[in-house]
């Protein structure tokens, strides 16, 4: 089952008969189709770029359902110098958690998590998504200038 972009983290409900935990990512075929081995590849962000997440509970059986009441979420990096999180004060309709992942000027791979804590603070659910933030567009030029010598004779 392929991953769409946008859906960045998911989540199942607690009390479910089996308990998910997903890494999200995109997925692609390697170049040979009948290997139907898949290719986990990190989600690319450049460091002036941001991205929104969306975290939706899903059930077993990966349908649409709820939180238990006093149910809490908490998305958080691993590292907030390469990417930092900023969840929405109230999250989207259909959401249980939204907000962005914002690239920072520090570049290499992050893991962002998402996890609930139930109301009697037992753990909930996880999820994760790995970013790798690489630079941005250039913005400006660098000259590096050699050791500076003495002046051939003119010819």
């Amino acid at each position: 089952m392929g991953l769409d972009g946008m859906d960045l983290l998911r989540a199942a409900i607690p009390g479910a008969a089996r308990r998910k935990s997903c890494k999200v990512g995109i997925q692609t075929w390697g170049s040979d189709p009948t290997n139907k081995e898949r290719i986990m590849a990190n989600f690319q962000l450049q460091d002036v770029q941001q991205v929104p997440y969306m975290l939706a509970a899903l059930d077993a059986d990966g349908n649409p359902a709820s939180l238990a009441v006093g149910a809490s979420v908490l998305v958080s990096s691993s590292d907030a110098t390469i990417a930092k999180v900023v969840p929405d004060a109230t999250p989207v309709a259909g959401a249980i958690a939204s907000g962005v992942i914002v690239g920072q000027a520090k570049l290499g791979t992050v893991q962002i998590n998402a996890a609930v804590t139930n109301a009697d603070q037992s753990a909930g659910p996880t999820g994760a998504v790995s970013i790798d933030v690489v630079s941005g567009p250039a913005a400006s030029i660098s000259i590096a200038l050699g050791t500076a010598g003495a002046q051939a004779p003119p010819a």
